[in-house]
C-alpha cells in the first residue's frame, strides 16, 4: 500500500507531466509559419521592447542565405558595426524556433562564444514565445543548462569557441555560423571553412561565414575565402541625385581642407561614381533601402570588391537575376561584400574624422582600414628614404622635446646608442648615436664600461638630459641584463627584446632570471612597431638633427616590408638589404620606451620643475 509521500510524488510528477505536454501543445501552436524577412521584425529585438529594423542589404542577404535553391556556403566579407552578428542571432532564433533545424555557431574564442551566448542568443530564448515554452517544457534536461539546447523536435543549438575540444565540424548540423573567420586559430585538421562546408555535407546544411578582413600572416582568409566563390557581389545603394546603383567607395569620400578634424569631418560628403554628385550621410538610408547587390569582380587587384558593370544582381525575393532580368541558378558558393560606409550606426563625417587623427599612427590607421574600410592592411611606405629624413632635419632641439631616452642595440663586438628627445604626441627627434667598441660578452666588457663613463658626464640636449635607458637583450642576454644593472644611469632602465608578429602587442612584460635573481623584461612587437617608425619617418614625426651623419641615416633604408612565400602561404615580413640596420632597431627601441613610460603631455612639460626638485632635494640631504 502507497504511502501518503509516494502519493504526493506520483501526484507531483504527473502535475509536471501535464504542464510540460500544455506547455509542448502551446509551443506548437506558437509556430507562425513566416518567412525570416518576415519573423524577425515582428518577434526578434536586440533589447526587450525595441524592434530590429534589417537594412536593404541585410534583408536580402538574409533572403539569398534562405533562398530553397540558395548557395550551399555564403562569405561575408565585411566592415563593423553593419550588423552582422545581429542577424546570426536572429536567424539563429527563426532557424531554431520555426524550421525545428540543427544550428551551430561558432566563434574565435570560448570566451567570445560566452559573451554572444549572453548578448544575443539567451535573449532570443527568452523573448520568443516558442522557443520560451520549448525551454520551460524541457527544465530538467541536462543539455538545457548551457549553450548545447536539444529539443524533443528536433531542433538544436549549439554556441562554442573555434578553439575548444569539441570541434564544430564534428557536429552533424544543418547550419553553421562562422563569426569573425580572420581570428580563427589554426586548427590541426586544416582550414576552418574547408571543414564546415564537409560538416555539412551530409545533411545538405549550408555555411554562413563573416569577418573583418586581417593581414597579419599575409592575405586574410575572409578575403581568400571571397575570392575563391563562384560569383561575388557587393552592396551598391542607389544615388539619390541620378538614380543610378553604385558602390560607396572610400577614395570618393570628400571634405574641407582645413579646420579641425571634428570640422573637417562634418563636411564629408560622397561623390556618386556615375554622375558625380556629393550627397550627405542623412540621405544614405533611403539610398540603401532602394539599391542592391550587384556582381563584383573577384579578382585581387583591388583591396575591396568593386562593382561590375552590367552583371548579375541579388533580387528582392533572393534569387539570381541576370543583366537583362533572367532567372539564373545559383552557384554553390557565393561571396558578398560590404564596408562600414553603408552603416547608419557609422557616419561620413565620424568615418573622416577618425581618419584625419589616425594620421601619423599605423597602428590606427590599420584599425581603421581593417575595421571600417575592410581592406587588409596594406603599408603606403614600406621603406625609410634617407634622403627624405635629410630634408627634414632641424639645427636645434624643438623647446617642448624634454623627454630623453636612450636606446642601446647589443652587437657582437661593440653597444651602438641611440638618444632621442620626445615632446608632446610621441614626436620625436634623434639628437645624437655613438657607438663603444670592445668586448660585451663578459662582465663588465670594455664597451660596457666606456657606456657607463658616457653615462656618468649626464650628456645634456638643449639642456634636457637622459630620463630611460632601454637596452636590448636579444645578443648575449645573460652578459646584458648583468651588465645593464651595473651601469650608472639615475634614470629607468628598461629591458627589451623584440618579438615577431604582426598582432603582438607593443609591449608585455616578462620576467627573465639571472644568476637566481628575477629582472623585469618587456616583449615588444617590433614588427608592428617598425610599421609606425617607417611611417613616421617619412611623414615628420620623427625628425634627426642636421649633425646627425649620413652613414647614420644610411641604416634606416637597411629593412624594407615585402610578402614571402612561406609553407605555401603568402606572408609578410621585413627583409633586410642591407648590413647595418642598428638605427631602425633603436628607434623601435625608443618608441617602445616612451609608451611603457607613458608620460602625458603635461608631464613631460613639468619635466624641467621636477628635475630642479630633485636638484634641491638632493643638496639638503648633501648638507
Amino acid at each position: 500500500m502507497a504511502t501518503e509521500r509516494e502519493r504526493l510524488a506520483a501526484h507531483m510528477r504527473s502535475k509536471r507531466d501535464a504542464e510540460r505536454e500544455e506547455r509542448i501543445r502551446l509551443a506548437e501552436e506558437a509556430r507562425t509559419g513566416l518567412p525570416f524577412h518576415q519573423w524577425a521584425p515582428r518577434h526578434y529585438s536586440i533589447r526587450p521592447k525595441e524592434g530590429w529594423r534589417p537594412l536593404r542589404y541585410l534583408a536580402d542577404f538574409s533572403r539569398a542565405a534562405t533562398h530553397p535553391d540558395g548557395p550551399r556556403s555564403l562569405v561575408l566579407w565585411k566592415g563593423s558595426q553593419i550588423g552582422f552578428t545581429q542577424l546570426l542571432s536572429a536567424m539563429h532564433g527563426w532557424l531554431v524556433g520555426e524550421k525545428a533545424d540543427r544550428v551551430v555557431v561558432a566563434l574565435p574564442i570560448e570566451l567570445e562564444a560566452g559573451r554572444y551566448w549572453r548578448s544575443y542568443v539567451r535573449g532570443v530564448f527568452q523573448r520568443v514565445e516558442r522557443l520560451r515554452l520549448w525551454t520551460e517544457a524541457q527544465p530538467d534536461a541536462a543539455s538545457m543548462r548551457g549553450r548545447h539546447k536539444v529539443y524533443s523536435d528536433g531542433a538544436e543549438s549549439l554556441v562554442q569557441g573555434a578553439g575548444t575540444g569539441d570541434r564544430f565540424a564534428s557536429f552533424v548540423c544543418d547550419w553553421l555560423f562562422l563569426d569573425e573567420l580572420d581570428r580563427y586559430p589554426v586548427l590541426p585538421e586544416g582550414d576552418s571553412l574547408f571543414l564546415a562546408r564537409r560538416a555539412v555535407r551530409n545533411t545538405r546544411g549550408r555555411v554562413v561565414a563573416g569577418s573583418t578582413p586581417t593581414s597579419a600572416f599575409g592575405p586574410s582568409q575572409i578575403a581568400a575565402a571571397w575570392s575563391s566563390c563562384q560569383v561575388g557581389f557587393v552592396f551598391c545603394p542607389k544615388c539619390p541625385e541620378c538614380g543610378a546603383l553604385a558602390d560607396i567607395v572610400w577614395e570618393q569620400v570628400m571634405w574641407d581642407e582645413t579646420g579641425t578634424p571634428d570640422e573637417r569631418g562634418a563636411t564629408a560628403k560622397h561623390a556618386c561614381g556615375a554622375c558625380g554628385a556629393a550627397w550627405a550621410h542623412q540621405r544614405l538610408r533611403k539610398a540603401i533601402e532602394q539599391g542592391a547587390w550587384l556582381e563584383a569582380a573577384l579578382g585581387d587587384e583591388d583591396l575591396f570588391p568593386r562593382m561590375v558593370r552590367n552583371g548579375l544582381r541579388v533580387d528582392r525575393e533572393g534569387g539570381l537575376v541576370g543583366p537583362k532580368g533572367g532567372r539564373r541558378k545559383w552557384p554553390r558558393t557565393a561571396g558578398f561584400a560590404a564596408c562600414s560606409l553603408i552603416s547608419e550606426w557609422y557616419s561620413w563625417p565620424e568615418a573622416a574624422r577618425d581618419w584625419l587623427l589616425c594620421q601619423g599612427d599605423a597602428a590606427k590607421m590599420r584599425v581603421f582600414c581593417e575595421t571600417i574600410l575592410a581592406r587588409p592592411w596594406m603599408e603606403e611606405g614600406d621603406r625609410v628614404e634617407a634622403s627624405a629624413v635629410r630634408k627634414l632635419a632641424l639645427a636645434s632641439p624643438p623647446d617642448d622635446h624634454r623627454l630623453g631616452v636612450l636606446a642601446v642595440d647589443v652587437q657582437d663586438g661593440w653597444l651602438s646608442a641611440a638618444a632621442f628627445l620626445y615632446g608632446p604626441g610621441e614626436s620625436g627627434l634623434l639628437v645624437e648615436r655613438r657607438e663603444f667598441n670592445g668586448s660585451v660578452d663578459v662582465l663588465n666588457g670594455s664597451a660596457w664600461t666606456e657606456l657607463s663613463r658616457w653615462l656618468s658626464t649626464k650628456p645634456k640636449w638643449s639642456g634636457f638630459g637622459l630620463r630611460v635607458l632601454a637596452v636590448d637583450t636579444g645578443f648575449h642576454s645573460d652578459m646584458a641584463v648583468r651588465n645593464t644593472q651595473r651601469l650608472r644611469f639615475d634614470g629607468s632602465k628598461l629591458l627589451v627584446k623584440g618579438v615577431a608578429g604582426f598582432h603582438a602587442p607593443t609591449y608585455s612584460r616578462s620576467k627573465t632570471v639571472v644568476r637566481g635573481a628575477r629582472r623585469r623584461l618587456y616583449l615588444l612587437g617590433v614588427d608592428a612597431l617598425k610599421m609606425t617608425v617607417v611611417q613616421r619617418y617619412g611623414s615628420g614625426h620623427l625628425r634627426v638633427l642636421d649633425s646627425v651623419e649620413d652613414s647614420v641615416l644610411a641604416e634606416l633604408e637597411s629593412e624594407e616590408l615585402v610578402w614571402a612565400q612561406t609553407l605555401g602561404r603568402r606572408r609578410r615580413r621585413w627583409q633586410q638589404v642591407a648590413d647595418r640596420n642598428e638605427l631602425l632597431d633603436q628607434s623601435v627601441y625608443g618608441l617602445a620606451a616612451v609608451r611603457v613610460l607613458n608620460m602625458a603631455d603635461a608631464a613631460i612639460a613639468k619635466l624641467p620643475k621636477a628635475a630642479a626638485r630633485r636638484r634641491r632635494r638632493k643638496r639638503f640631504l648633501t648638507d
